[in-house]
């Protein structure tokens, strides 16, 4: 019987293929999911927004699907706000605040739209779209729109081949260019998807943080997301010079990384693929998901300000210690009850976690030695289903910690997606891994405590 390989925390289409999330917007006590997917096929396909809410992040329900192609294209990636003080004139008396749908209309040519909803299930199409047209970009796309407090009206940043423009509105009808970011860094590739927000740094200081996702070759180790931290004065945004490039994620699995838009937190999800390989996983009537939310935050560390993430605490509720394995222990091994389960160690120095099956599939992960973290899939499936997924480059993953000292780190394992967070946030990584059967052994080396969370 074939595997389909569905997480049971990670979001899913029931059918159909997904990849970039889009719009996610928090209303009330809902957050609201949407994604790029192709209801027809497993295939990258005409591109519709698909729709899920939640109350915690965790357990989805599937609603009808918010855009569809029209006219002008498809509906490829963009964003949400909740326009709570009415400014596009889109609610009526009496009613709740129109929820903004901001997407890119990929047809003869890429530009943005607009489409809205005072119910948060039926989406309508604004009927003078585009609000954006394309000035000549070939790629110009993604738009994600969010409340710019300088000027106290609408932001909304886009994705224009080499660089980011910058838009104000007051209405989210009428837009205007004020400025642009880029190139920039060291990454070479499109970029995509942006998302621009503030956040408090440890000292008080409001930061702004500019997130590209970034089409890179697969030689050069294919999808990825940076980030940049800088000012913003209305207008234009400032970096901070950095000579290093830095990554959201520095596993092989996040892409397109965003944040929802009227939450209490900065809370981020991501596609849990890359597209060196995305289109040959081996998943079931699905294909694609979801990484784990996580609550990001600032930390200041040797090397400067760096985001940090933790992951959504519906999971602590969800999963209590069900064994745990104490340091000088003579067995290290535990048995896996389940295909989802986490994983909570502590310690000092080396350690290396390896979860394994009675087929000889073995994923490892764990401190190569105190200033490096890994994780090893080249073992992990005896599935091969792509001839980049099998390479080194994309097997085996070795991060500097930021920190040095004492480690704490969690690692969840979702039957086919794995998350695993470590030096309180510091070292965020989601990988895909497809064992062809389930994991049921854990063992352990190294001088660490480690508690089973089922």
């Amino acid at each position: 019987m074939k595997r389909h390989f569905r997480p049971r925390w990670h979001y899913t289409p029931p059918a159909g293929w997904i990849n970039d999330p889009n719009g996610l917007c928090m209303v009330g006590e809902t957050y609201h999911l949407f994604a790029q997917h192709h209801p027809d096929g497993t295939d990258w396909g005409p591109m519709h927004w698909a729709h899920a809410t939640s109350r915690d992040l965790l357990h989805w329900q599937h609603q009808p699907i918010a855009l569809a192609p029209d006219e002008y294209g498809m509906a490829f990636s963009g964003g949400a706000v909740l326009d709570k003080a009415n400014t596009s004139g889109f609610a009526g008396p009496g009613a709740d605040p129109a929820m903004v749908l901001m997407y890119c209309q990929s047809g003869r040519v890429q530009q943005q739209g607009i489409a809205w909803s005072t119910d948060y299930t039926h989406f309508q199409p604004y009927d003078k779209n585009p609000v954006i047209p394309n000035g000549g970009l070939r790629d110009f796309r993604d738009p994600k729109p969010f409340w710019n407090p300088m000027l106290k009206c609408w932001g909304c940043v886009v994705a224009s081949g080499d660089h980011i423009d910058f838009y104000r509105s007051d209405d989210l009808k009428r837009w205007h260019w004020t400025n642009a970011f880029g190139p920039a860094g060291n990454l070479p590739g499109v970029w995509e998807c942006p998302d621009f927000f503030a956040m408090p740094s440890p000292d008080g200081q409001l930061k702004w943080v500019l997130v590209v996702s970034m089409g890179r070759a697969k030689e050069d180790g294919g999808s990825c997301t940076q980030y940049f931290l800088g000012s913003f004065d209305g207008t234009a945004f400032l970096a901070d010079p950095t000579g290093e490039t830095r990554l959201v994620d520095p596993g092989f699995d996040n892409y397109a990384a965003i944040t929802f838009d009227n939450a209490p937190e900065r809370i981020q999800i991501g596609w849990a693929s890359n597209w060196t390989y995305a289109g040959l996983t081996p998943t079931g009537p699905y294909r694609g998901a979801m990484t784990l939310p996580r609550i990001l935050s600032l930390r200041q560390t040797p090397s400067g300000l760096r985001l940090a993430a933790r992951p959504c605490p519906a999971l602590d509720l969800l999963l209590k210690p069900a064994a745990r394995l104490e340091a000088g222990e003579k067995d290290h091994s535990l048995t896996l009850p389940a295909e989802s389960f986490g994983i909570r160690l502590t310690g000092e120095g080396p350690v290396s976690v390896s979860l394994a099956n009675g087929a000889g599939e073995r994923l490892r992960f764990g401190l190569a030695d105190p200033d490096t973290f890994f994780l090893d899939r080249s073992q992990a499936s005896l599935l091969r289903f792509s001839d980049w997924y099998d390479r080194p480059l994309f097997q085996q993953l070795r991060v500097p910690r930021r920190v040095s000292g004492p480690y704490d780190m969690t690692f969840y394992f979702d039957v086919s997606i794995c998350d695993w967070f470590a030096d309180a946030g510091l070292l965020a990584v989601t990988s895909a891994v497809y064992p062809a059967s389930p994991y049921t052994r854990l063992d352990v080396a190294g001088d660490a405590v480690l508690t089973l969370l089922t």
